[in-house]
């Protein structure tokens, strides 16, 4: 437990110094790599039991979601309602659910465009699902749909868990 904190501070502070916008949608592009689909090789590292999540409504609540699915699955079993190691329906509200599409991603606005939203506006549900915590396709924070800013995963990571056990 003691390097997974480790890990985790140190990556709070890199995504502070060092934050970039996600920028992509549902597709990959066609310059970008597939990842592992081959033969794995000894400088690839594999973690057991991280599941593997389909995009849903953004790329980094989704990469987020796999992490607390992880989490999830080797003994913190109340951070996803029923089992996250497949993604069901309680998973993809995790990640992202109705109320942050409808007040934040309708209508879908890709670049150059950006339209206002409830973050905006006001009006908007309270924050309950990763997406909603990493700040996902708010226009206040220059985010297009599916867009976030990774210096928001730490305080999504931690404001999720926080929501959904507050012991932890």
């Amino acid at each position: 437990m003691k390097k997974t904190v480790i890990l985790i501070l140190g990556l709070a502070l890199f995504t502070h110094l060092n934050a970039q916008q996600s920028t992509t949608g549902k597709y990959r592009p066609e310059n970008i790599s597939k990842g592992i689909t081959g033969e794995i090789t000894r400088s690839q590292v594999i973690i057991d039991n991280v599941p593997s999540y389909l995009w849903q409504h953004g790329c980094g609540p989704t990469a987020l979601g796999m992490v607390i699915g992880y989490y999830d699955f080797i003994g913190f079993s109340d951070l996803i309602p029923g089992d996250a190691s497949d993604q069901s329906e309680n998973v993809n509200n995790a990640i992202a659910n109705s109320d942050h599409y409808d007040d934040y991603s309708v209508p879908i606005d890709y670049y150059p465009d950006l339209f206002q939203d409830k973050s905006e506006l006001g009006g908007a549900h309270t924050s309950d699902c990763i997406a909603d915590f990493m700040e996902t396709s708010w226009s206040s924070e220059e985010n297009r749909y599916g867009w976030s800013w990774s210096n928001m995963v730490d305080n999504a990571f931690e404001d999720f868990i926080q929501m959904q056990n507050s012991s932890y």
